[in-house]
């Protein structure tokens, strides 16, 4: 519901965009999920809850990008391959967010599940012992031992593999209004074998890829509510400095648990404010 005062309305939306920046940059993900209830408290639609975050994430991975860019830890390699698949991925998403009954409801539904599951990925610690590839500039892959698994700055997955890894992602963003870091940090962690540091350098830098023909997409829909996105991107870029920062900084562990438990809470929350609404219909 939105406030009586428009001043206040418009501070609490510029302090949603920097509580979601420092999300988005900390972990590529999770920021677009926290503005979305917040676009709806403020009045606007379901679809524009889904089409207003899309074009806040440009400032949001430009100022998470630069900052983790200049700390090495963004894999060009890999994003060659995951960005142009995600641009086709994200359109054909976009457009089909209007083909999905429930108004939106059901939509949101579904990113609260999938945020559901990427949380619990990221809590439940990988298990030990497992083999995992080690990538070296001069020699390539190699098999590292088992005893004691470790991660490297490079992945030994191939071209195609990515690219699949970017479709999917950019079809996500797209049909959910979420970015595709949702589903592209933990896919280049589990699957490319990318460490999380780099996973989350590597998937904003894609996601702000994504984020235009999005936009495009969303706003010719009329899934934008421009003056909310206007006002959230004022906070993102301080916010999102300031996530990436942070992350630089910290234990990958600690970033990862972190990370996983407050998607738990805003999937279980977010999940039941969409399915009552959508009971209402």
């Amino acid at each position: 519901m939105r406030s009586s005062t428009p001043i206040v309305n418009d501070l609490l939306t510029v302090v949603l965009g920097v509580v979601a920046g420092a999300m988005s940059g900390a972990f590529s993900m999770g920021g677009g999920t926290l503005q979305k209830p917040g676009i709806r408290l403020l009045g606007g639609t379901a679809f524009e809850a889904i089409g207003t975050t899309v074009p806040v994430l440009i400032p949001t991975t430009l100022s998470a990008a630069h900052r983790y860019s200049r700390a090495g830890l963004v894999n060009y390699r890999v994003a060659r391959w995951v960005v142009p698949a995600g641009l086709v991925g994200t359109v054909l998403g976009a457009v089909s967010s209007r083909l999905v009954p429930g108004e939106g409801h059901l939509l949101q539904v579904a990113t609260a599940l999938l945020l559901g599951y990427a949380a619990v990925r990221m809590i439940v610690p990988a298990r030990p012992g497992v083999a995992e590839i080690a990538v070296d500039p001069e020699t390539g892959p190699s098999m590292l031992g088992v005893t004691r698994p470790r991660r490297t700055t490079g992945t030994a997955a191939s071209g195609p593999r990515l690219a699949i890894l970017g479709i999917v992602a950019g079809a996500s963003g797209g049909l959910l209004g979420i970015g595709g870091g949702v589903v592209l940090v933990p896919a280049l962690h589990r699957i490319a074998r990318l460490p999380l540091k780099n996973a989350i350098a590597t998937s904003i830098l894609a996601v702000g890829f994504f984020a235009v023909p999005n936009t495009i997409t969303h706003g010719l829909l009329g899934n934008i509510h421009w003056r909310l996105a206007l006002l959230l991107a004022i906070g993102v870029v301080p916010g999102a400095w300031l996530g990436a920062n942070v992350v630089v900084k910290a234990k990958n562990r600690a970033v990862t648990r972190a990370t996983g438990l407050v998607l738990l809470v805003v999937a279980g929350l977010y999940g039941a404010s969409e399915i009552l609404s959508l009971n209402s219909l």
